[in-house]
């Protein structure tokens, strides 16, 4: 009796699924750390008011983004760790929103910026569905599934 000892390659989708949400952990290292180590300057080019308070919140927002990146890339084929950044770009949109009543706010920037996070934020959860989606069938197609 003859057994197939070939292995079974992932799909492209999956591939490039993957390269995506590994982009995405590279991209959020990239921004946690320009938050974490340059807060001011961001703070400028996205049109937040440079004060003590808002170089905090960046330097926070930066250190979820660096985390939110390693764990992606620990885990390139997980949607949990791409979902985590959906609800950072959520936390986000929301400080966004709140920095338009702020005295100082170059309200131009704060909407290209606000725009910039809602499309980034587009790609993050369109990734993220895509791994739950390849989770869910690779749960449903081993031998458990030829018994229910």
């Amino acid at each position: 009796m003859r057994t197939n000892t070939r292995q079974t390659r992932p799909s492209s989708a999956t591939t490039s699924n993957q390269k995506l949400a590994r982009a995405l952990g590279w991209f959020s290292i990239g921004l946690g750390l320009a938050e974490l180590f340059a807060p001011r300057a961001l703070a400028r080019l996205t049109g937040i008011p440079s004060t003590p308070a808002s170089k905090r919140t960046l330097q926070v927002m930066g250190a979820r983004e660096v985390i939110a990146g390693v764990i992606i890339l620990a885990r390139p084929g997980s949607p949990a760790p791409v979902w985590n950044r959906v609800a950072g770009d959520a936390i986000d949109l929301s400080l966004l929103g709140r920095a338009f009543a702020l005295p100082g706010a170059n309200k131009a920037r704060l909407t290209a910026a606000t725009a910039m996070v809602a499309g980034v934020s587009a790609v993050d959860a369109l990734c993220a569905r895509q791994a739950r989606g390849r989770a869910s069938r690779s749960v449903n197609s081993g031998p458990r599934a030829l018994m229910g």
